[in-house]
């Protein structure tokens, strides 16, 4: 997983590896969570990551996903 800060376009932490999955409640699949330090003054971020099947190292689609940053005091 890796994320970037978009407007300096630098990355915000090392690349790792996201290993604890439980199932998904209410699609097939599988899901995990996980928390990252964002900042301050960051407005948009970008989230990529790839999944790889340990036993077979075969490797799922690339997924980016940019999202928006709302700071957490916001009246």
């Amino acid at each position: 997983m890796l994320n970037y800060d978009l407007q300096t376009r630098t990355l915000l932490e090392p690349p790792r590896w996201l290993i604890k999955f439980q199932p998904h409640l209410y699609q097939d699949g599988m899901e995990t969570n996980t928390e990252f330090p964002v900042p301050f003054g960051c407005m948009e971020i970008k989230i990529e990551a790839i999944s790889v099947e340990v036993a077979t190292e075969r490797e799922s689609h690339f997924v980016t996903v940019n999202r928006m940053v709302v700071p957490p005091n916001l009246p």
